[in-house]
């Protein structure tokens, strides 16, 4: 009788341990769920905003790439909530150093979002302006300009402008190219920009045209054009000083 009281005294010690034993458990799986939840927002941004890495690869596909292939991730960043995605951009850019591309890649991003607009276009032509020469990155950045003046900032011609004249390499060879898409997108607000530069800038823009990616019909197209500007006051010097150089003569 004695070691049946055991027995069952025995049997309510293991039940009461393993009923504490699901007990404890049951309180500890929030915990743990919200501790893996934590881990896995540690590496995304809030918001639905992808992760550093994935944002750094759009902006840099957006910022590099032209066309289709720089549209389409242009096109993603747009359903991202605006304040969570400007924050997670400007973190990036704070991120690395003042010359770094990825640094002139996240102010064009912000600029064609309308975020801080002109310290942003600042940062871009700090790369052409701030130093003595322009830096390593200013052939990209000028084509990051060169996008910024089709969006309508044709004031942004004159930083351009001011590089002719010691541009050589592959600097010299993005200005002819931004030159020739600018003039064959709106040739009167081009006209209108350079009409304030000296001579010898004007030749030298000139000049950067004739080696540009104009191809045959396209300055066939701009020479007609170019003949109706020339009776525009406003324009018609360099109007008519462009009809007159090697590429439209």
């Amino acid at each position: 009788m004695r070691n049946h009281r055991r027995a069952q005294t025995h049997l309510v010690t293991i039940i009461g341990s393993l009923v504490m034993a699901l007990v404890i458990s049951a309180c500890a799986a929030p915990e743990v769920q919200n501790a893996s939840r934590s881990q896995a927002q540690n590496n995304m941004s809030p918001a639905g905003i992808p992760t550093d890495q994935e944002l750094r690869a759009l902006v840099k596909t957006f910022a590099e790439d032209v066309g289709p292939d720089g549209r389409a991730p242009w096109l993603k960043l747009q359903p991202y909530p605006r304040p969570e995605l400007i924050r997670s951009l400007q973190r990036l850019q704070t991120r690395v150093s003042e010359h770094d591309l990825q640094r002139y890649e996240t102010a064009f991003t912000l600029a064609n979002l309308d975020e801080e607009y002109q310290k942003n276009v600042s940062i871009l032509t700090s790369a052409l302006t701030a130093g003595p020469k322009p830096d390593e990155n200013a052939d990209t950045v000028t084509v990051m300009l060169g996008r910024l003046i089709e969006r309508g900032d044709t004031a942004l011609l004159k930083v351009l402008f001011a590089s002719v004249s010691s541009a050589d390499g592959d600097l010299a060879e993005a200005l002819s190219d931004v030159f020739a898409v600018d003039l064959r997108a709106n040739p009167k607000a081009f006209l209108a920009q350079l009409n304030n530069e000296s001579s010898a800038t004007r030749t030298n823009v000139y000049r950067h045209i004739k080696e540009g990616s104009l191809a045959m019909d396209e300055i066939k197209t701009l020479k007609g054009q170019l003949i109706s500007l020339s009776h525009d006051k406003s324009v018609s010097r360099t109007a008519n000083e462009m009809l007159a150089s090697p590429l439209f003569r």
